[in-house]
């Protein structure tokens, strides 16, 4: 997953290298990204990054950003597995799409002690069935390229295919504080 199967554009294909160079240390992706529903330059990245010390990862990444520390917000995910804690933010690229609006990466930052239950978690999201992936791509163009429903509509409707279609997740609790 250092590596996506859709094609990034060339210059945020360098931007997250440069930042992979400068944190030391790989970036994973995952989501739609990794999949065939992903629509390019309107999907947002999901990028994961692991460290044993995430607050350093955290300083160094306002500084390559240039954004302030307050603007990554902690994220707890609860399950039957047990919980994971770590920070996200979503940044704007200078990267622009075909509508000239730019890129957003969702970078995540997690300790390594969570790094075995996340990607196969990741793996499970990135290589999902026939039947779900037709309807995510079926919701991203009613979002994306016919955009007649909103984005909390969207992200509620995105949100029960994953969750209660696809894996079933009854107890799964996502909080951002």
């Amino acid at each position: 997953m250092e590596t996506t199967r859709n094609e990034l554009p060339i210059k945020l294909k360098r931007f997250l290298r440069k930042l992979s160079d400068y944190l030391d240390t790989p970036l994973y992706y995952y989501g739609s990204i990794q999949r065939k529903d992903y629509v390019a330059g309107q999907s947002d990245i999901d990028v994961s990054i692991f460290a044993d010390n995430e607050h350093s990862i955290i300083a160094k990444m306002c500084h390559y950003l240039r954004v302030k520390r307050n603007e990554f917000k902690t994220i707890i995910i609860k399950n039957s597995d047990g919980i994971v804690y770590g920070y996200k933010i979503k940044y704007q690229t200078e990267s622009k799409n075909d509508k000239g609006e730019p890129i957003v990466c969702e970078f995540a930052i997690y300790n390594t002690i969570f790094k075995i239950p996340l990607m196969e978690f990741y793996h499970k999201i990135n290589n999902v069935p026939i039947f779900i992936l037709i309807l995510l791509y079926i919701l991203k163009q009613v979002f994306y390229v016919f955009p007649i429903i909103s984005k909390k509509k969207y992200t509620d409707i995105k949100n029960y295919i994953f969750a209660d279609l696809y894996l079933k997740i009854k107890e799964r609790q996502f909080f951002v504080l």
